[in-house]
């Protein structure tokens, strides 16, 4: 047998082996572009995506989807970005979620939702705001502006293709890096901007490294980054 039909085999042999590593789930309900997804239990909770505003729960051992709400009508989404709200007393029925964004010289816009699985029987319809993503509301009894709706970031400011990350020593600083080069640190608890700044780099991924010590936050794009110390 000749060198190439050997190679020739070998391909073949490689690309079945490749094939076998994957395997065809149920489509997404819609197609998606640059959607927001977070793991909770054994769920990939599907967060909306560029002009869609439904969002989704994709069980994965059940490989179903379920509807949990969409974002309001007048909300069009472009990049925005959804994290989940780390909380020292962590209730593991449910998470808060915060979704913010908006694109350059145009109003932002921040919700939350507090999300309980909607695969388990647990009543959610009778329960005020749950699964259903609400403005962010100033609750420090101490401000004058209570109760005033919250939106995260401002009006000139590029949100298309933010991206963040809670951290701190109470989980209470909210770590935003936005196009282009720019970085800021949101308050959760005194719902204010306490710095912002510009960043060495184009930041496009964040990733938390945890120390015995410290905690550090790595902005890394390709083969370029910094650490910021928390």
């Amino acid at each position: 047998m000749a060198l190439n039909d050997y190679s020739k085999i070998e391909q073949k042999l490689n690309l079945e082996n490749s094939n076998s590593l994957f395997e065809t789930l149920s489509p997404l309900p819609f197609p998606l572009c640059y959607p927001q997804c977070l793991i909770y239990k054994d769920e990939i909770i599907i967060c909306g995506g560029y002009k869609k505003n439904e969002c989704y729960s994709y069980h994965i051992i059940k490989d179903q989807y379920k509807y949990i709400c969409s974002y309001p009508d007048n909300i069009i989404l472009n990049g925005h970005c959804v994290i989940k709200i780390e909380k020292n007393n962590y209730d593991l029925n449910d998470i808060t979620l915060l979704s913010f964004g908006g694109e350059k010289d145009k109003e932002k816009y921040t919700f939350i939702m507090k999300y309980k699985s909607i695969w388990e029987d647990n009543n959610n319809n009778k329960i005020k705001h749950i699964n259903e993503w609400i403005p962010f509301i100033n609750n420090n009894n101490n401000d004058n502006n209570n109760n005033n709706n919250i939106n995260i970031g401002l009006k000139p400011d590029n949100y298309a293709g933010v991206r963040a990350i809670i951290s701190g020593s109470n989980n209470h600083l909210l770590f935003i890096v936005y196009p282009s080069r720019n970085f800021c640190i949101f308050d959760l608890n005194k719902y204010q901007i306490i710095k912002n700044g510009y960043l060495p780099i184009n930041a496009y991924l964040f990733l938390s490294k945890k120390f015995t010590t410290f905690k550090d936050i790595l902005f890394s794009l390709k083969n370029d980054g910094c650490f910021i110390l928390v």
